[in-house]
């Protein structure tokens, strides 16, 4: 409360609020309303520094429909109308990280909540434009491990999933993935 009677006015006021209460099932409401009110303030479109933080809040309470509509809007907002296609993901490679429209953390959230949806078309789209926006990251090829797994295909897991290792050895949840990719093709090396 001191923070919005201090910032009545600031949509980060309004959105800090919303981002603790959403995460508590009985506050969802009062959650959704002082969104609306930081949406408001932005003038009635989410801006990229604050549309990935409600839609990453939005992907942790399990509305991952609410969080794609929330990060696809604050990416709509730059006035990119052909926001994903190559020569656009090209574009944003080169375009200096002030761009909040390559901001790599709108593309992860998007690319966790397709997944969520089964949509793993589209968090491959995400993925590819993360990873140009962000290139070398472990993060998107663990992810893309993921994905293959889920689309029921280990060897082409391990694949992606040891270059992320290659990457960042220590990356725990890689060896995790690896491993249990390695089950899907029944190797024995115990997940090495």
């Amino acid at each position: 409360q001191p923070l919005l009677e201090a910032h009545p006015e600031n949509p980060l006021s309004h959105l800090a609020i919303g981002v603790w209460l959403i995460v508590h099932p009985e506050a969802v409401d009062r959650a959704e309303a002082s969104l609306a009110r930081s949406l408001e303030l932005q003038g009635g479109r989410w801006q990229p520094r604050y549309g990935w933080l409600a839609g990453k809040m939005q992907y942790y309470a399990g509305r991952y429909e609410r969080s794609i509509e929330i990060l696809s809007e604050s990416i709509e907002s730059t006035g990119t109308r052909d926001r994903f296609s190559e020569s656009r993901l090209e574009e944003m490679a080169m375009t200096p990280r002030q761009d909040a429209s390559t901001d790599p953390r709108i593309f992860a959230f998007l690319a966790l909540a397709s997944r969520e949806l089964g949509r793993l078309e589209d968090a491959d789209h995400y993925l590819a434009a993360h990873r140009r926006v962000l290139p070398g990251t472990p993060w998107t090829d663990y992810e893309q491990g993921r994905l293959l797994l889920a689309r029921e295909l280990p060897e082409e897991a391990v694949e992606a999933v040891s270059r992320a290792l290659d990457l960042d050895p220590s990356y725990v949840f890689a060896w995790s993935q690896r491993g249990r990719a390695r089950l899907g093709i029944d190797d024995d090396s115990g997940g090495k």
